[in-house]
């Protein structure tokens, strides 16, 4: 049969090894407290790319179809379709389909911006008046050229 040790014996060694091995101990400390805080951390950080991943895809909604020309499938199979949209494409859907509320059809471009000696590469995106709306985005800070084109016909 086995013989506990009394607790003020137990806790005695304990803290005789530990007054002992000074360095020792630090670095355990050291290595639990860091472990935790890893843990912590990375929890969180997983936590938020969830949150920001399920609130970007509650904003596009589920009455949203992205329509992008041809696909890897159909290029297989030798069927020869369109490499590109046009805004016609765009209007004809919007005219001929009863069922579609909104179309907003978009260009994007990656391009080299300069001014005088500066230069950075943009992503450069033409979408109609109706994109905002569709991608429930809002301007945070500047003014579209659409609203203004719409401001200058009114009048």
């Amino acid at each position: 049969m086995k013989r506990k040790l009394p607790l003020a014996e137990t806790s005695g060694m304990a803290i005789k090894n530990l007054k002992s091995n000074k360095f020792r101990s630090l670095l355990t400390m050291l290595g639990i407290v860091i472990g935790n805080a890893s843990v912590i951390t990375l929890v969180g950080v997983g936590r938020g790319a969830q949150n920001l991943a399920e609130n970007q895809l509650s904003n596009l909604g589920a009455n949203v179809l992205f329509v992008v020309p041809g696909n890897n499938d159909t290029r297989r199979r030798g069927v020869a379709f369109p490499k590109n949209l046009v805004l016609k494409d765009a209007l004809a859907i919007e005219k001929q389909v009863p069922t579609v509320k909104r179309v907003a059809p978009q260009i994007s471009s990656n391009e080299v911006i300069q001014s005088g000696s500066k230069s950075t590469s943009s992503s450069i995106s033409g979408v109609t008046s109706d994109f905002l709306i569709v991608r429930s985005f809002e301007i945070a800070k500047g003014v579209s050229s659409m609203i203004k084109i719409r401001k200058e016909q009114k009048m």
